[in-house]
């Protein structure tokens, strides 16, 4: 039922024995952009694009510098709840049949505490 194409786009994958994505939010917009309308194209219209799979829950509110070390601050694959979901975003996709409104993270070290897990679960859901 749903297609998640990209996995963890904040890290900077060098491993051939771990998959991963390490693009811009731009290059998100395109590729999802794109298989939506192959979708369409295809009469596929009960299947569904997952976007995000972020590395950390945390990239999919706010910024992390890290990912500025790699990407500009307009461009890095931080703030997709933002980026993918507010319609004056470049990188909104919210419009598009097969898109639904979910996104997905890891939540990779942000359980090693109850108020950890507390703070950034709010985060996501404001």
């Amino acid at each position: 039922a749903y297609i998640s194409p990209v996995n963890e786009p904040q890290v900077a994958w060098c491993s051939p024995r771990q998959e991963g994505s390490p693009w811009r939010n731009s290059d998100i917009k395109k590729l999802i952009t794109a298989l939506d309308k192959s979708l369409s194209d295809n009469g596929l219209n009960n299947v569904k694009i997952l976007v995000g799979e972020a590395a950390g829950l945390h990239y999919l509110y706010g910024t992390a510098p890290d990912l500025l070390k790699r990407f500009s601050a307009n461009d890095a694959p931080d703030r997709q709840i933002e980026r993918f979901f507010d319609p004056r975003s470049p990188d909104y996709v919210g419009n598009l049949p097969h898109v639904p409104l979910l996104i997905a993270g890891h939540s990779y070290l942000s359980d090693k505490t109850n108020a950890i897990m507390k703070g950034t679960r709010e985060k996501v859901k404001a």
